[in-house]
């Protein structure tokens, strides 16, 4: 046989099917110890099952991107894939604690400088001075803001920056919908394609204002509430979500820890998140947060970044994929009708007007 027809969605469906059956069969006519066996083979199928529903949940909860106080000349849901730019991630590490090497490479050039500008002294005039001055100023100014932002993508950050990230950035840039965008892109298992990330993880998105409002404690047999829709819970695995932290193989999404009204209750939600962290290491965490509802806030061992906001290209690159969206769905076309042609050249000539205006 095949090996990638076991791969096969409908493959793996009618083997679970004719598996239950089975076992079903088997549990009638059999002793306790089949019947222990069948439970068991029983639970896992019904776990998968769940997780199946979970995912398309997910990808179908944020398959939309949220729009508000925006006007298209005919009603129209835009997908957030056809309009998602990656954002870039900056990570201050100018005050990172330097080696020995590094100091004492530091003080040589120092020592240098002092010598040069000791001979200079006997034959520069004033201005050449100053000059030299200026120069040696400029030079560790542009060194220091080399070293002090070094840019990421998001899914370099999370390949490189360990299991634990804060993303600070102001009202706007694109935190939550990023957020959005990475349940999507886990919960559709495209990691690898399009964040560069070989892994599948389940994703839980959960909003800490929301979280902080009902007092909740953030512990894994709280999730269920609050990320799972209300049409499938019902068929929720008691203890599902407590199995895959366990087995670490979750992306937790905590978006806006400005949003947690004082700081009493930031520092409440910090601390939890500390403990959720700490009982399951192996799973990924991502938090978000104005750059003020951060401070005196302490998560152990996050890496802290910013969010950039958009460059010139990023807002043309927005503007071309934004009308190409609103086109297509208003003359409800797909990529590959002859009418898609059309839909992107109008998108285009009104994209290119916005961003001249």
């Amino acid at each position: 046989m095949d090996p990638e027809i076991l791969t096969d969605p409908k493959v793996v469906a009618a083997l679970i099917t004719i598996g239950a059956s089975l076992m079903g069969w088997l549990l009638l006519r059999g002793g306790g110890g089949i019947r222990a066996v069948g439970g068991r083979v029983l639970a896992a199928i019904g776990r998968q099952s769940f997780e199946k529903r979970y995912r398309e949940f997910v990808a179908e909860e944020h398959r939309y991107l949220p729009i508000k106080g925006v006007k298209t000349r005919t009603p129209a849901r835009i997908e957030l894939d056809r309009v998602y730019v990656g954002l870039e991630l900056r990570r201050r590490s100018g005050f990172a604690t330097p080696s020995l090497g590094e100091l004492r490479a530091k003080m040589w050039e120092t020592q240098l400088e002092l010598e040069e500008l000791e001979e200079l002294r006997e034959s520069a005039t004033p201005s050449e001075l100053i000059e030299r001055g200026l120069r040696s100023r400029r030079g560790r100014s542009e060194r220091l803001s080399a070293s002090a932002e070094q840019p990421y993508t998001v899914g370099e950050a999370i390949r490189s920056l360990g299991n634990r990230l804060v993303l600070l950035g102001g009202p706007g840039s694109g935190k939550t919908t990023l957020m959005k965008y990475l349940a999507r892109t886990f919960a559709l298992d495209e990691a690898t394609s399009k964040l560069g990330l070989v892994e599948r993880r389940l994703p839980i998105l959960l909003p800490l204002r929301e979280w902080a409002r009902e007092q909740r404690t953030l512990t894994a047999d709280h999730l269920a509430q609050y990320v799972v829709h209300p049409d499938i819970l019902a068929t929720c695995p008691e203890g599902f979500f407590q199995e895959q932290l366990q087995a670490g193989r979750c992306l937790v999404l905590l978006d806006g820890m400005d949003e947690v009204t004082t700081e009493a209750e930031r520092n409440d939600v910090a601390g939890q998140i500390n403990k959720l962290v700490s009982a399951y290491p192996g799973n990924r965490f991502v938090v978000t947060s104005r750059p003020a509802g951060h401070e005196g806030v302490s998560l152990a061992g996050f890496a802290l970044l910013h969010v950039r906001d958009f460059s010139d290209e990023d807002v043309a690159e927005f503007a071309r994929r934004w009308y190409e969206a609103v086109e297509m769905a208003a003359r409800d076309v797909r990529d590959d009708d002859v009418a898609a042609a059309i839909a992107r050249q109008e998108a285009e000539e009104q994209a290119g007007r916005l961003v001249q205006e």
